[in-house]
């Protein structure tokens, strides 16, 4: 079935019903997932995802027992990584196995794979006791790594993470985890509410898409905002008391909405 180049934004459901479909092309198309359900279509030998937005696999497409040939663009994949999918398709299953048997074994090794970024899938895999990140690209940690409740161990050595990750993660996983939940709850509530954590810079993974309302970084040691603080037009309360600023970015005017802003102890 040739459904390259069509303009498909997602795959369309009566795919996956067609159980007896041996070749499938999706690339050249604006498609952003894989669906899980595409485990149904166990005559499958070959699949392309080509020149798509795709940049992560379902950790159940190993289940397509008959699966000679996978044609992803590798250098572009974020799950797997990119070093993985360019190792073709049996390291690309090998590695959605592990991270679908980790709820079992309760450990998950992804030490040295080469990955700049942790895959966001990592957080369906609840049952994760210890993970390992060591040795790897990564300079930020997503927000959703907090929802990993059972995790007990996390190894984050010699990566690149960003200063402030740095200083957090000196102070143990529970600190990581405590960060993370606050970046996670304001994703989901516009609302974000870090104080009292020791951040000597300012947390950036914070991005207008997150379109908070007020932002709470009270009693930290921040010594500088930057100026890309001007793009979260969406705030109409800062609070940024008992830090240590000498000053504000002039671009701070540009927030129009902005209706309180709190610097008392700076």
């Amino acid at each position: 079935l040739d459904l390259s180049n069509m303009g498909l934004r997602s795959v369309p459901h009566a795919v996956i019903h067609l159980t007896a479909l041996q070749h499938l092309n999706l690339s050249d198309n604006p498609l952003t997932t894989v669906p899980a359900s595409f485990v149904r279509l166990a005559n499958l030998k070959s699949l392309s995802l080509e020149r798509t937005k795709v940049r992560s696999l379902p950790v159940e497409l190993p289940g397509l027992y008959e699966l000679k040939e996978l044609r992803v663009d590798a250098s572009a994949m974020l799950f797997p990584p990119a070093s993985v999918c360019a190792e073709g398709l049996h390291a690309t299953f090998q590695y959605l196995r592990k991270i679908s048997g980790a709820n079992v074994v309760g450990t998950l090794d992804l030490s040295g794979t080469g990955m700049r970024e942790v895959p966001v899938d990592i957080s369906h895999a609840g049952g994760i006791a210890k993970l390992d990140l060591s040795n790897n690209q990564i300079s930020r940690l997503p927000p959703e790594l907090s929802l990993l409740s059972s995790l007990q161990s996390l190894e984050l050595a010699n990566n690149p993470l960003r200063p402030h990750l740095q200083d957090i993660a000196a102070r143990g996983l529970e600190a990581i985890m405590v960060y993370l939940r606050g970046l996670h709850i304001a994703m989901q509530t516009g609302k974000l509410d870090i104080c009292g954590q020791g951040l000597r810079f300012y947390p950036d993974e914070v991005t207008p898409d997150w379109e908070l309302s007020f932002m709470r970084l009270d009693r930290n040691e921040i010594r500088h905002v930057p100026r890309k603080v001007c793009l979260l037009t969406t705030l109409t309360e800062l609070s940024l008391g008992d830090n240590a600023l000498p000053d504000l970015p002039e671009t701070m005017t540009t927030l129009y909405r902005l209706k309180t802003l709190s610097l008392e102890g700076n």
